[in-house]
């Protein structure tokens, strides 16, 4: 973050909503509203839950701790360089894997537009995002995020508007028409869970992966005050309203459906803005979503890159300019990788995907945040048994999706294993208070000085002096 003056909530709101709610988000969500149905609208009701959680318990403490990532909180609070790399390294996951679903995305926009393989939209993209990110050029500030925040929201809503003030809803026969790419409403996409247990898992993931999303730390630092920024945490569910009605806009617009496996849900935008107009228009709308599309993807990554090679640089490199760029190109290189070596990630559902991040941030990051602000017996090594565990659950269970191992019979307990937050997150919270307990020795000496500073007000009155790198 480069700036020196305070942002107003409202603008460090859009920020927040822009850095938090990708583009691969918001196109898997609109996705699984056209093939799922109404049911898939309660997922947006979770994530704006975790912000109501986020303003009720965290934002304020986190920001009269007058930290700039979770890294440095995880540091101030137990007095431990080695729980700050570990914490790093989790945060540093939760952004490859954010990474890792724009790149999917870029992948199957580049083969639906154009007919190349995906790898060719890999590619491109990282070509394209890393010189920027090594640059500078579409940084952090708060302005720009926000600016990305109503570009995104315009650039998917001129679609839905236009068809909707002058053109007739798509209405596609079940019968005939097969030529046209999409999927069936009522056939599913395999991501929403069929059993309560799963289902309440899945809304676990979405609120507490909000409160440990790793660019709120950064965010909040810019805020003036703990006031101030619990007011613009408040804020961001309403804006989260306003985006999630652009994907009800396109289901409204389309009001039967054809079934071909050969398009993915998170295209049927482009589908539908292609087939709810005439030719010539129908391709100006399409063009039209696609630039924007093309444009999120450019600006998330590039952005993403930026803050994970800051925490890289932070805490293996030693600092610095030189190992930031380094560390920004570490950060792209893995979900290449991950994409090159494991040919079914770029097979699984963008939604799957973007689950997958809130999960990590749900079983590892938010109870280290929320434990480390409310509970005054915390250790490092109790906080380090409890990331160890959170991480290894969360990708024992991405493996098992990947390879489509059959495990645990179906039912509850078949989706608590590919939907594991449940079970996972409860497990973490014990290990740590539980480990801290028996390690009770290595209570950092200045804990409650540290949790008066939270928990008092005033305690944020001091200067605020903007930080001089990009960290998570």
């Amino acid at each position: 973050m480069s700036t020196t003056r305070a942002p107003g909530p409202v603008t460090a709101a859009c920020a927040i909503c822009a850095e938090q709610i990708s583009v691969a988000m918001l196109l898997a969500f609109t996705g699984l509203l056209l093939v799922e149905g109404v049911a898939a609208g309660w997922l947006a009701v979770a994530v704006g839950c975790g912000y109501v959680l986020l303003a009720t318990l965290v934002v304020a403490p986190l920001r009269r701790s007058q930290v700039y990532s979770l890294s440095d909180f995880a540091e101030w609070r137990l007095q431990s360089r080695w729980v700050r790399r570990m914490v790093s390294f989790c945060a540093v996951w939760v952004g490859c894997l954010s990474v890792l679903s724009l790149f999917v995305l870029a992948g199957r926009l580049t083969a639906w537009l154009f007919g190349a393989p995906d790898w060719v939209g890999w590619l491109g993209l990282a070509v394209i995002a890393l010189p920027i990110a090594l640059a500078g050029a579409l940084g952090s500030s708060t302005g720009f995020q926000a600016l990305q925040f109503w570009g995104l929201l315009v650039t998917l809503a001129t679609p839905v508007v236009m068809v909707a003030w002058g053109l007739p809803a798509v209405s596609i026969d079940g019968g005939g028409g097969g030529d046209i790419p999409v999927p069936v409403r009522g056939e599913g996409t395999g991501f929403l869970p069929e059993t309560s247990v799963g289902t309440y898992s899945l809304y676990l993931a979405l609120a507490l992966g909000v409160v440990g999303f790793p660019q709120l730390a950064v965010r909040c630092s810019t805020l003036r005050d703990a006031r101030r920024a619990r007011r613009t945490v408040l804020l961001v569910p309403p804006l989260l309203a306003l985006l999630v009605l652009v994907p009800f806009g396109y289901t409204a617009l389309a009001t039967d459906f054809v079934r071909d496996q050969g398009v993915y849900p998170e295209l049927l935008p482009l589908v539908l803005s292609t087939h709810a107009a005439p030719t010539a228009m129908g391709g100006i709308l399409a063009a039209v979503l696609g630039l924007g599309v093309a444009v999120a993807l450019v600006a998330g990554v590039s952005g993403l890159l930026r803050l994970m090679g800051g925490a890289i640089a932070q805490c293996v490199l030693g600092g610095g300019v030189s190992a930031l760029r380094v560390g920004a190109t570490l950060a792209l290189v893995v979900p290449l990788l991950g994409l090159a070596v494991l040919p079914g990630l770029s097979q699984l559902g963008l939604a799957t995907l973007v689950g997958v991040v809130f999960e990590l941030s749900a079983v590892t990051l938010a109870p280290m945040l929320i434990l480390g602000i409310w509970w005054d017996r915390l250790t490092d090594v109790g906080v380090a048994s409890g990331l160890a565990v959170g991480f290894v659950a969360t990708v024992v269970s991405l493996t098992l999706r990947v390879t489509a191992v059959p495990f645990g019979g179906g039912g509850a307990f078949g989706e608590l294993v590919t939907q594991p937050v449940l079970l996972v997150t409860p497990a973490v919270v014990a290990v740590m208070m539980v480990v801290s307990l028996v390690t009770a020795r290595r209570a950092p000496p200045k804990v409650h000085a540290h949790l008066g500073r939270m928990h008092l007000a005033g305690a944020d009155e001091a200067p605020f002096t903007p930080p001089t790198a990009h960290r998570l």
